[in-house]
């Protein structure tokens, strides 16, 4: 092999050495932001539990029951949050013609609180 060849070979190796390492942090990092997105979320799960147990707010089956006939369409997705010092149901609803909507709902009452389109 020339002297350049094998400078290039060698620079390409170090490249793919970097490249690997980069990518091992990258990696690394993400797993490291799952593991605290899965605590948070079991948090505000156990948070969530208590409330209702204590009677502060309605399960989501109570919920349900109470809101499902005025929604615009059928229930996709659902998150709960507690946001401003209140607990809500937030559910995603796909409407007949394909429209999303987010609704929020006050876990509390089971008032509807807002539909908005996306």
């Amino acid at each position: 092999m020339s002297r350049l060849s094998i400078r290039t070979v060698l620079l390409l190796g170090v490249v793919a050495m970097f490249a690997a390492a980069s990518s091992a942090l990258a990696s690394d990092d993400d797993a490291h932001e799952r593991h605290e997105k899965h605590e948070r979320d079991e948090h505000r799960h156990e948070a969530m539990r208590h409330a209702v147990e204590r009677g502060q707010i309605k399960s989501l089956v109570e919920v349900l029951k109470i809101v499902q006939p005025h929604l615009p369409g059928e229930i996709v997705g659902v998150e709960a949050e507690f946001k401003n010092g209140v607990w809500l149901y937030e559910f995603r609803v796909l409407d007949k013609n394909g429209r999303l909507f987010e609704t929020y709902v006050d876990a509390a009452t089971a008032e509807i609180t807002k539909i908005e389109a996306k």
